[in-house]
């Protein structure tokens, strides 16, 4: 029997390891992901006629989150696969549907939807236009509140509303926990109010309130964000009616209104955190409705009464679009610097060392990251496969995921050098402070962006890095090169150059007292400028 595996998920387990126990001696092919996001419709429609097996199988983590669900019932309908099939990878349970059901009898359905959701799309237009009148027409109070209020902040919701589901790891996630742990270590009162019950989201001190999430009008993801945003504000206004926060903050999300609802309609300062920008394109997500997708970005930036952004050329980007930068203020990411480079961690990391295998001189490098090119996935898999040939002293740890992931395996794999490098995957925060205490080296590789423009992130894992005390070799490329200096905090390299990167790497690795001295001055830069409750304490200084 052959099977072929589209994997959508974002679990740690491969849908192989589902499939086997039912299936047992079938032969699994995996699609690449990465290259089906990238084809076009009727290049998909190709691709996906060509599929030829017995059975056809789209992994999702849960039925009941799946975005574009019944876009991926017609991309397995339109096989010529003998029987298709969902994969819900939370419960290993499969749901096989019949190209009749999903051709007519769901598409009856979804046609029904799809007039609904047009008269919706010009109810939200309409929305929009309303929300940018009241904006404007009551920024200058609740300005003129925030800046009165600034020494009696005491109360502060976190407004978490993006869909963004069994997400478990990532810098998205440090971010969230890093800002309300600010909030909390600078004496505010901090209530959460999320569509998902996420475990990372149950902070000490603070107060988590789960509303849930809506399917209607979910004919694609963006129209699904769509209703989302307005049930999630719909079901947010009691308690923001009984708390009466005295601050909304919110990371900016796609197509999301609630924020600004919420706050024109109590009188509520928002601020907004802006970590891209949907106009200028995202590099993890193909935007559709682009054009409706910029005008909200705009509207959250006009209704604001503070916006944060994590690096210069994003500030950049907002002034060129025409945002009112008198109220974004650059403020990079941080580090909760007292959980790493501790004892727990340092035994942790002994620990790992030692299931390693690893023998004293041995050289671990470690990377955290997203498995996407900008993260320079591809040059650093060629310095791994020059560097972990033969007899080198080199061992390299992988935290993380991503699109690029399979094809890293396949050439580690074909180097013959699978021995020297370990795939975590993705791992829960508690676990990363030992995972980076095991390394003696850490990098961070990334990557110009292809179109040339200016490299907007502010990667939390350089934070991380620096507060567990190790040696890093970095790109020397915009933020990354503002925070770390070469040759005192870091060995930086140019960006791409896979020779000038292998250079660091076996210079670092020959020399114990230079990693001695990088890895000191990292934790020092860190604790000085770079932590959480340093960068909230910013904010609430920045109040107008």
């Amino acid at each position: 029997m052959k099977i072929s595996i589209l994997d959508l998920s974002r679990n740690s387990r491969a849908p192989d390891e589902r499939l086997n126990p039912v299936f047992r001696g079938a032969e699994v092919g995996q699609l690449d992901k990465a290259a089906w996001k990238r084809l076009g419709p009727l290049a998909l429609l190709r691709s996906v006629r060509a599929i030829r097996s017995d059975l056809f199988v789209i992994a999702v983590d849960e039925f009941a989150t799946a975005q574009d669900e019944f876009l991926l019932h017609c991309l397995g309908a339109c096989s010529r696969a003998r029987a298709f099939a969902m994969l819900e990878m939370s419960t290993g349970r499969l749901q096989y549907l019949g190209r009749g059901r999903v051709l007519v009898a769901e598409a009856a359905l979804q046609l029904a939807n799809a007039a609904l959701t047009l008269l919706f799309g010009v109810f939200f237009l309409l929305l929009i236009g309303a929300l940018f009148l009241a904006a404007r027409l009551r920024h200058r109070g609740i300005r003129n509140a925030y800046g009165r209020a600034r020494e009696h902040v005491r109360r502060v919701m976190y407004l978490k509303s993006d869909l963004a589901l069994n997400i478990t790891a990532g810098g998205s996630i440090a971010h969230t926990r890093g800002v309300i742990g600010g909030f909390l270590a600078n004496g505010r009162a901090v209530s959460i109010v999320s569509n998902e019950d996420a475990p990372w989201l149950r902070v000490d001190g603070a107060e988590l309130t789960v509303v849930g999430t809506t399917r209607w009008f979910g004919v694609i993801r963006e129209t699904e964000r769509i209703s989302n945003g307005l049930y999630l504000a719909w079901r947010t206004a009691r308690h923001v009616r009984r708390e009466r926060p005295d601050v909304i903050y919110q990371r900016k999300c796609l197509l999301d209104v609630s924020g600004v609802l919420l706050s024109l309609w109590f009188g509520i300062p928002l601020v907004i955190e802006g970590n891209d920008s949907v106009v200028r394109g995202l590099y993890w997500e193909r935007a559709r409705l682009k054009w409706v997708s910029g005008v909200v970005e705009r509207l959250q930036f006009t209704a604001c009464t503070r916006a944060v952004c994590i690096s210069e050329p994003l500030f950049e980007t907002f002034r060129q679009l025409g945002y009112d930068t008198a109220r974004i203020r650059v403020i990079f990411n941080g580090v909760d610097a007292e959980r790493f480079n501790t004892p727990d961690s340092m035994e942790q990391g002994r620990a790992l060392r030692q299931k390693l295998g690893l023998a004293e001189g041995h050289i671990l490098v470690g990377f955290v990251g997203t498995f996407g090119q900008w993260h320079g996935i591809n040059t650093l898999t060629a310095a791994i496969v020059e560097l972990a040939a033969g007899q080198s002293p080199f061992t390299f740890i992988l935290i993380g995921d991503g699109e690029l992931r399979a094809g890293c395996e396949r050439t580690i794999r074909a180097a013959g050098c699978a021995d020297r490098v370990h795939f975590l995957g993705l791992l829960p925060a508690s676990q990363v402070p030992g995972c980076l205490a095991a390394c003696d080296l850490l990098v961070s590789p990334h990557s110009r962006s292809p179109d040339g423009r200016k490299f907007f992130g502010s990667p939390t894992k350089l934070f991380e890095y620096m507060a567990a005390a190790r040696a890093i070799i970095a790109s020397d490329l915009d933020q990354i090169g503002e925070v770390l200096e070469s040759e005192k905090s870091a060995l930086l390299f140019e960006p791409d150059s896979m020779p000038a990167f292998v250079g660091a790497l076996r210079r670092a690795a020959a020399d114990r007292d230079l990693r001695t001295r990088l890895a000191h001055e990292a934790r020092r830069v860190v604790e000085a400028r770079y932590t959480w409750r340093a960068n909230v304490a910013t904010l609430i200084e920045s109040m107008p």
